[in-house]
């Protein structure tokens, strides 16, 4: 199946590139593996309860975030959220707690964000990329159950994934720079808990930062976005060290570590979830300061052009960088192929 231009992972940057491609009149389609759009920006559904076990909130600076956050419903919106937050750790991304920043907590969940974006943009889910060959002047896409081919392919996916996609391109030519800058990035792991209780209360706070004494980075009272009276919601979010260490280790084992250190922070209630959820982020996010300046277009041998975008390649990071990582490599799209278009070269 041929377009103009294929984008392998709906996260948010490829998303945003690709609603910008579309509304141009470009033929995109995007290939995602998983069953719905959003990448970190993901909400699951326990008990008919939304839940974020990603990124928990959106924030920024840019006009560029404020505009897409005013598309939003203003009912669908928690301004400032988090209100209540304690503990001597730091967060994430610092900026968003300064003045300047807007914050803003999504109460069906942040994965609406996602699905606004996905608004018109052709998005092919459960699609499994192997990896990206030449063929002539376009690229191939290899996937479980058949192959696509464009003129340029985007990689959205965290540099990890990405370099594995790339290896069927070879090393000569730009593609050795381009291989350089994804080594160059080594994303933060993140275990993460999703527990339910049958309590319904309420502790004094948004979020806790434990500090770095604790195998916990952060705890969400995640149900404080929801004002839901059918009980209370905890994501626990392992710092990104211990997290490494205890990857490839018993899931038991590191989830009953997680509720023991979120206990002797919060309480022994802890201890006693109606249910238990757990997830393995392998890249959850980028080293703050390891973000490049730019997205990545390359023009290769034969005329295809290949693109990478995402939260790492943007300064801002985040969802704020991934979004704005999206819409500078669909402007670079779209003025390289019109100025090939009407003979500029």
């Amino acid at each position: 199946m041929d377009r103009d231009v294929l984008v392998i992972g709906a996260g948010i940057s490829g998303l945003r590139l690709a609603g910008q491609l579309a509304r141009q009149g470009r033929q995109v389609a995007v290939l995602e593996r998983a069953r719905g759009v959003g990448g970190r920006c993901a909400t699951r559904r326990v008990d008919g309860v939304a839940v974020d076990h990603g990124v928990p909130l959106i924030h920024g600076r840019s006009e560029e975030l404020a505009g897409i956050l005013d598309e939003l419903p203003d009912a669908e919106k928690i301004h400032g959220w988090p209100l209540r937050v304690r503990g001597p750790g730091t967060p994430c991304q610092p900026e968003a707690y300064r003045s300047g920043s807007v914050r803003v907590a999504l109460r069906s969940g942040v994965s609406a964000l996602a699905k606004h974006l996905a608004r018109g943009v052709d998005v092919k889910l459960g699609v499994q990329v192997r990896g990206i060959e030449r063929h002539g002047g376009t690229l191939r896409v290899v996937a479980d159950g058949g192959t696509w081919e464009a003129g340029c392919v985007v990689v959205s996916a965290p540099p990890p994934e990405a370099a594995g996609l790339l290896a069927g391109l070879g090393d000569g030519g730009e593609m050795a720079g381009v291989r350089a800058l994804v080594r160059r990035v080594i994303p933060l792991p993140c275990l993460t808990l999703l527990a339910g209780y049958d309590r319904v209360a309420d502790d004094g706070f948004d979020l806790v930062l434990p500090g770095p004494s604790s195998p916990v980075h952060s705890l969400i009272n995640d149900g404080s976005k929801r004002g839901s009276s059918e009980g209370q919601v905890l994501v626990v979010q392992a710092a990104p060290g211990w997290s490494r260490r205890m990857m490839d280790g018993d899931e038991d084992a590191w989830t009953r570590e997680l509720l023991d250190a979120a206990a002797r922070e919060l309480g022994g209630w802890v201890l006693e979830p109606a249910w238990v959820q757990a997830h393995a982020w392998r890249h959850a996010r980028v080293q703050p300061g390891d973000e490049m300046s730019h997205p990545v277009l390359v023009r290769l041998d034969g005329g295809a052009m290949l693109g990478l975008c995402g939260d790492a390649f943007h300064p801002a990071g985040g969802v704020e960088g991934a979004l704005m990582s999206g819409r500078e490599l669909a402007a670079r799209i779209l003025t390289d192929t019109d100025r090939r278009t009407n003979g500029g070269g």
